[in-house]
């Protein structure tokens, strides 16, 4: 568990499935998830993802024509309200082989595992416990989450 009140200053870094949980399921979320977004609003705490998780959450809006659902990803997601985006550069692809060597993930997971560290390097949120992280970047869980 962690409380949002240890997690001050933190950045931390979305991983896909806790993207698309946060907007399809908006109706189920718990009060510590929407204290977790109150504190990115404040500026408390600093959302990053990657641009492989936009393309990940729009697979089925695209596949399903919910234009309505791919523009709530598009503000979601919106780097003037706060989320900071990473790029898949060269470089940043390059560690992900390196990571998906050393820690046999998959290639998406290898990704963002590298993004996490090229920019978060605190905190990996995710509702998938199969994901391994190196040492010194922490794994959080979507419902480990307390006020």
């Amino acid at each position: 568990m962690a409380r949002l009140a240890s997690l001050s200053g933190a950045r931390i870094y979305f991983d896909a499935n806790v993207a698309i949980y946060a907007v399809e399921k908006i109706d189920t979320l718990t009060p510590a998830h929407r204290a977790l977004f109150l504190h990115f609003d404040s500026g408390a705490l600093t959302p990053i993802t990657s641009e492989l998780t936009l393309h990940e959450c729009l697979v089925k809006p695209f596949a399903e024509a919910n234009r309505k659902l791919v523009d709530t990803y598009f503000e979601f997601f919106d780097p003037a309200l706060g989320f900071e985006c990473v790029g898949l550069t060269r470089p940043l692809l390059i560690e992900a082989s390196r990571l998906r060597a050393a820690l046999r993930l998959k290639t998406p997971d290898a990704i963002h595992v590298a993004a996490a560290l090229a920019t978060a390097r605190t905190h990996f949120l995710t509702n998938d416990f199969r994901i391994r992280v190196p040492h010194g970047l922490t794994l959080l869980g979507w419902d480990d989450i307390e006020v």
